[in-house]
């Protein structure tokens, strides 16, 4: 068996480069993983509204185990060990005791199916809450009959667009 290398990073031409790392009086590099909890280690990543997902996929892929956790228990995780800061370094240190202590679950990519249907269903729900919006602008006391005639335009435009995102979803949903 050959022994575990971590994947390259994560990487876009376009981002800027890190400023460069020194090490601390220890001698480690400040800005680098924890090296010491080796390839077995359990991560927990805060799940975040999606933003986490790139990183869980990353992981699971690079062969780690992963939990992506409910901000609202790291929260009262740290409430309990009596955490007074909220800088990232501390919250890194809390999501890792947490995934220590607690042995979330293990998460593992949805396939590309449950993929493609959860982003239809995300996409479908912006043009309701964005039709609701408008719905609510169509009462305002102040809204020329031109202007309530635009807003009743959009309303039906992502009406429209709303239940063909939904029979999308469910033709995808009934296909698999």
């Amino acid at each position: 068996m050959t022994p575990w290398a971590p994947p390259p990073p994560l990487r876009s031409e376009s981002m800027p480069r890190s400023p460069p790392r020194t090490p601390d009086r220890s001698g480690r590099d400040r800005a680098s993983p924890d090296t010491t909890a080796g390839p077995d280690a359990h991560v927990g990543v805060e799940a975040t509204g999606g933003s986490e997902d790139a990183l869980a996929t990353y992981l699971h892929a690079a062969g780690r185990v992963v939990s992506v956790v409910n901000p609202t228990r790291i929260k009262y995780a740290g409430i309990a060990r009596g955490r007074g800061n909220e800088t990232d370094k501390a919250d890194a240190r809390l999501i890792a005791a947490y995934t220590r202590d607690h042995r979330p679950a293990a998460w593992s990519p949805p396939s590309p199916e449950v993929r493609g249907l959860q982003a239809l269903v995300r996409r479908r729900d912006d043009p309701r809450t964005l039709a609701a919006r408008e719905k609510g602008r169509a009462d305002g006391p102040l809204l020329t009959p031109t202007a309530r005639k635009s807003v009743a335009r959009v309303v039906k435009f992502l009406s429209k667009e709303a239940a063909a995102l939904q029979a999308a979803a469910d033709a995808l949903d009934h296909s698999g």
